[in-house]
């Protein structure tokens, strides 16, 4: 209801706009007839773009579940970072492998899950400016369930706002322990 109200509020404004620089006159050398359709054709013509709006809206709805869906399936660990470390979105792989609740695991930091020493690294690594298109592979040791630590090698990129300046970073890695199965 806010919107409507606030698209009315917009509209009026042109209007008050378009009278004071009078370029409306146009309207009041139409006769009551030809301004009624043309209200008529302006509000069929509202009606369809509207319609067009929530057509477009439920295609961007189904668009964003194809790719949670697909996000939270992958074979692959994704995490995106802040560029402190902190970690802002992970996907159900990820906290599978690591073996942390997806909710604990947002909001924490990735420095805690690793090693001492690729600690130490992966803070030197943000310290740096990635740029867009550029991908680095770092080879890091998380900390394992097990025991001992796992080392694993992490593809980042950046991710930019529209000025290309670095908002925050993906890792995406697997578990290397998949591909040191025999196939039987």
């Amino acid at each position: 209801m806010r919107d409507k109200n606030a698209l009315r509020q917009r509209a009026e404004e042109k209007v008050e706009t378009l009278l004071r620089k009078n370029l409306a006159h146009h309207l009041l050398d139409l006769k009551g007839k030809e301004v009624l359709h043309e209200l008529q054709v302006h509000m069929v013509e509202l009606t369809m773009q509207n319609e067009e709006l929530k057509e477009a809206q439920n295609a961007l709805e189904d668009a964003k579940k194809r790719y949670e869906a697909l996000y939270n399936s992958a074979p692959a660990c994704y995490l995106t970072v802040e560029r402190d470390g902190l970690i802002c979105e992970a996907n159900l792989t990820a906290s599978s492998l690591l073996n942390i609740p997806r909710a604990r695991l947002i909001g924490s930091f990735f420095q805690s899950l690793l090693t001492p020493e690729s600690a130490d690294l992966f803070h030197l690594f943000l310290r740096r400016d990635l740029h867009p298109g550029v991908i680095e592979i770092l080879k890091l040791r998380l900390h394992s369930q097990e025991g001992s630590p796992v080392e694993m090698s992490l593809s980042v990129n950046a991710e930019v706002d529209r000025p290309s300046r670095l908002v925050r970073y993906r890792l995406i890695f697997v578990d290397p322990r998949c591909f040191n199965q025999k196939n039987e």
